[in-house]
């Protein structure tokens, strides 16, 4: 149990912050046709930069006496972070068409 309460925690913390991020967002103005392709250009360049600190963080919080090795938490940082980025864009897609 000691082992697993780093992971844990962690894994708490990161869902503690990803849930604060979604309420704090406010929806997007829709764009005009000519604005509607840089506005998706943003919005890929917004969500990549905090798919990339998600990782960061992700791979800073590892320590030696979690039940992973390091190349095993890079591998589930790695996974969580790409679905993340996918929940993102899916959910900005939606707000725009809505």
């Amino acid at each position: 149990m000691k082992i697993l309460l780093p992971f844990a925690s962690t894994l708490a913390i990161c869902s503690a912050c990803i849930a604060s991020e979604v309420v704090a967002q406010t929806p997007p103005t829709k764009p005009t046709s000519k604005a509607a392709a840089p506005a998706r250009d943003v919005d890929k360049e917004a969500v990549r930069r905090r798919v990339e600190d998600w990782l960061r963080g992700c791979l800073a919080n590892w320590e030696k006496d979690t039940h992973m090795t390091r190349a095993e938490w890079r591998a589930t940082c790695e996974r969580v972070a790409k679905e993340r980025g996918k929940a993102l864009m899916d959910d900005r897609a939606q707000r725009k068409s809505n």
